[in-house]
């Protein structure tokens, strides 16, 4: 007898196979993958995942996130199958679900997560300026200028981000923000005498 995996090698398609009695369970034990399945048979994705394909061997067959997710995988489970941050946005995962999972700050933003976004799920100042959010997104997300310069930011970007000196002073010393380009009367009405 000779098994699917020969069958297989020596060019035989998943249509001919199946149209002469093997099971769908048989060409799955024969190595044949989701995109042979599907484009050669029309296998559902229901049927795929039944038959015991993996999220990632069903990634690579063409089935988007939106089409597994229906099976109850977590984000973390989606993540560990190589789906991209974007992937599970489009597939309505909540930002929460893709922070939780591990998704970095940068991978979110690829996934167009505004900073403001990022800020409202628990990214620090410094998680988004690894990510490379400008200094005015920051501000507008609404980080204050001390987590600005927790999360790495000088007083010169501080300024630059538009945080006036009464804001930047609760962050830092008088010299720092002399030497960010703050003016002497800025600095006095901030309470610096």
């Amino acid at each position: 007898l000779i098994g699917v995996e020969v069958l297989r090698r020596v060019g035989f398609g998943a249509r001919e196979l199946h149209e002469g009695g093997l099971s769908l369970a048989a060409l799955r034990a024969g190595e044949y993958t989701v995109a042979e399945l599907k484009s050669e048979l029309g296998v559902l994705v229901a049927t795929l995942h039944g038959l015991g394909y993996a999220p990632r061997e069903m990634r690579e067959g063409g089935v988007s996130a939106g089409e597994i997710k229906p099976f109850g995988y977590s984000a973390g489970e989606m993540r560990a199958n190589s789906f991209t941050a974007s992937e599970l946005k489009e597939a309505a995962f909540t930002l929460h679900e893709m922070r939780d999972a591990g998704y970095s700050a940068s991978e979110l933003k690829q996934a167009a997560f505004s900073a403001t976004q990022l800020r409202k799920a628990g990214f620090s100042a410094a998680q988004c300026r690894k990510a490379e959010f400008t200094e005015k997104d920051m501000r507008g997300a609404g980080f204050s200028a001390s987590e600005m310069r927790t999360g790495g930011y000088s007083a010169p970007k501080v300024r630059l981000a538009g945080y006036d000196a009464t804001e930047a002073t609760a962050a830092f010393g008088l010299r720092d923000l002399r030497e960010a380009g703050y003016a002497a009367r800025e600095l006095r009405e901030a309470g610096h005498a």
